[in-house]
Order: structure tokens, then C-alpha cells, then sequence
């Protein structure tokens, strides 16, 4: 169970999330603030393992309030609401140490699901909002032209600056891995020129020389590969050593769907092999209809491996009742059987019972 403080100045929006959230089997909702005052408070009496808040509240704000906790109770991950995708606070509350950062107009799916990967470690962020961030990060790195640092004079005749993508792709590498890989699509659309997608390859290695091997930034390398690098064949090695590193660290299905999905355009049949392989593991599971209804959100309704692994779905049901008429048929036989030994015991106590001529 994900025990949650809601925290929000406005009544109404407090309720709604609390009768939303707690229509949700795994979470519970411990406590209820209206500013960062009560929020500290309560985190330090209830402990919760995510905190829902809003960024502007009064007394004390979201983003201030994110400080104190993320510094004072480690264990505790924020995820902060935003009215609007261009808030400014963004990059602020992030650097703050927020988990995520949503948008008040998601829905309820959208909410609950970003609480569940929040609590397991993950970064989640709007739609909107890490373009957002990108652009921040690009003002505040651009240096004033009318009156430029004596150590930035002629820095124009030696190397490029950094391309924007690469000043985010060094932020979100400073956050607490793994990286949901949702947050890496803008990213991996502006790395489409090989210049890009060599300054983030850069980047990923040299995090990787010290940290090792990570799956989120194998699904990066890969797109990067695939795309602005066109190496398909490296890229098909990321993809599949890091869905196999997702696999056995126990990442949640919509991940390892995505290694699959970025596989298909570089390989289609490794693609399937690896859907395939996915669907035996879960196909033994009771929630064997939420991996075709998490194949139907990742490739598309009635796309062809939507369809497929319906047919698969449908054929191992068809094989389970199969099995389930033989063991019937096997029993049925069995009681035929100690019926008709009943029978040929009750003729010869009988012919025995019966007066002789």
C-alpha cells in the first residue's frame, strides 16, 4: 500500500483528489495540508512515501516546502501540481529534489499511475513540461551578450556550446536513477543530426564508466543509435541488453514494451521475439489481459502486435481449456470405471444371495 499526503490550499481540489486516489486498491491517503508548514508537520507525523502538492500555496510554498523535505526526510518522495506547463517554479522544484511534476488538468489514470512510479524511484514529468525545463535551462545558461564574462570573450573561435538537449540530458542524469524512459522522447526527437546525438552519447558513456551499466540510458543509447548515429546494429545490442537488465531488475511492463517497441523499426523480428518472450512470462499470470490492453496502449488498438498477441491470448485459453477437458474427461472415465466395478460386485453378491435350483 503507497501511503499519500495530499497537500493544497483549495479545499475543492483537495477532495476531489482524495475521493480520485482513494478509488485506487494500493493507495491510501494518510493525511490531508493546506500549505508546506503542514506539510513538513505531517510528513514528520504520518511519514508517507509520496507527498502530492501544490506549487503555490500560502505561508509556505510547494517548492520550498520540497527543500526542507527531500533534505530533512530522504524517504519521502514529492510529486508537486502545477496549473500550467509553463510555470517557471519548474526547474526550481526539480533542482529542490521533486520526483515529479504534473499538470492539475491529468487525469485520474494519469495521476495514480505517476504516484506508483514515483514511489518505485522513477522521474515523472507532464507532457509540456520537460520542453519547459529545456527552455529554462537554455536561459539561464545563455550568458548576457551586452556585457559577456571576460572568460566567455572568444569563446565563439573554440569549441560549441552545448546544444540545449545536452544541458537537459545533464540534468536529468544528476536525478536518482532509473529515469523513466517517457522523459527521454523529446530529447531523443532533437537527436536526429549525428552532432546531437554524439554530444548526449558522450554524455551517457562517461555516466556509465562510473555507474555501470543502467537500462534507462541502454533505451537512450539505443534511440540515439538508431537514429541521429545510424548504427541499427549497436542499437539493437542497447535494446536488448537493456529490456534484459529491465527484465531482472524487475522494471514494470509499460518499460519493458517500450525496448520492444524502439526495437521494431531497427529489426521487426526481434521485435516480436521479444514481445513473444514477454507474453510467455506474463501469459501464466491472472493479469495476463492487462499485458494485451498494455500492448494495445504501447503499439496502438487493433495495430498487428495488438492483434497478434490477442491470438496468442486466445490460443493458450483455448489450450487451458483443452487441458481442462482432458483432466474432466480423465475423471469422468475414473468414476465410469469404479461404477462399473459397483455394478459387476453387485450381479455376483447377488447371484450369490440368489436360492440354488
Amino acid at each position: 500500500m503507497i501511503r499519500v499526503l495530499l497537500v493544497d490550499d483549495q479545499n475543492v481540489i483537495r477532495q476531489g483528489l482524495q475521493v480520485l486516489l482513494n478509488a485506487e486498491t494500493d493507495i491510501e491517503i494518510v493525511a490531508l495540508g493546506q500549505n508546506g508548514e503542514e506539510a513538513i508537520e505531517l510528513v514528520e507525523a504520518h511519514r508517507p512515501d509520496v507527498v502530492l502538492m501544490d506549487v503555490y500555496m500560502p505561508i509556505m510554498d510547494g517548492v520550498t516546502a520540497t527543500s526542507i523535505i527531500c533534505q530533512d526526510y530522504p524517504g519521502t518522495k514529492i510529486l508537486l501540481l502545477s496549473g500550467s506547463e509553463n510555470d517557471n517554479r519548474t526547474l526550481k522544484a526539480i533542482a529542490a529534489g521533486a520526483k515529479g511534476y504534473l499538470l492539475k488538468s491529468a487525469s485520474s489514470e494519469e495521476l495514480a499511475n505517476s504516484i506508483r512510479a514515483v514511489y518505485k524511484g522513477y522521474t515523472q514529468l507532464a507532457p509540456g513540461i520537460l520542453e519547459s525545463l529545456m527552455a529554462q535551462s537554455k536561459a539561464q545558461a545563455t550568458p548576457n551578450v551586452s556585457t559577456p564574462p571576460a572568460s566567455n570573450i572568444g569563446s565563439a573561435r573554440g569549441s560549441p556550446p552545448p546544444h540545449p538537449a545536452a544541458v537537459e540530458l545533464k540534468r536529468l542524469l544528476a536525478l536518482t536513477p532509473p529515469i523513466a524512459l517517457e522523459v527521454f522522447e523529446p530529447l531523443i526527437a532533437q537527436a536526429n543530426q549525428k552532432s546531437i546525438a554524439q554530444q548526449l552519447s558522450t554524455q551517457i558513456q562517461q555516466v556509465q564508466l562510473t555507474q555501470g551499466a543502467r537500462w534507462d540510458l541502454a533505451y537512450l543509447a539505443g534511440q540515439l543509435c538508431a537514429q541521429g548515429l545510424q548504427q541499427p546494429a549497436q542499437a539493437l545490442k542497447f535494446f536488448k541488453s537493456g529490456l534484459q537488465q529491465a527484465q531482472a531488475e524487475g522494471a514494470e511492463l509499460t518499460t519493458l514494451l517500450h525496448f520492444c517497441r524502439a526495437m521494431k523499426p531497427v529489426q521487426p523480428k526481434e521485435s516480436y521475439n521479444s514481445l513473444k518472450q514477454l507474453f510467455a512470462n506474463y501469459s501464466q499470470q491472472p493479469s495476463c489481459g492487462g499485458f494485451l490492453q498494455a500492448v494495445a496502449q504501447m503499439f496502438g488498438s487493433g495495430s498487428p502486435e495488438h492483434r497478434w498477441v490477442g491470438v496468442l491470448w486466445q490460443m493458450q485459453a483455448i489450450h487451458l481449456l483443452s487441458q481442462q477437458c482432458q483432466t474432466l474427461k480423465s475423471k469422468l472415465d475414473d468414476i465410469n470405471q469404479k461404477i462399473a466395478l459397483s455394478l459387476d460386485l453387485k450381479k455376483h453378491v447377488d447371484s450369490e444371495d440368489s436360492p440354488l435350483e
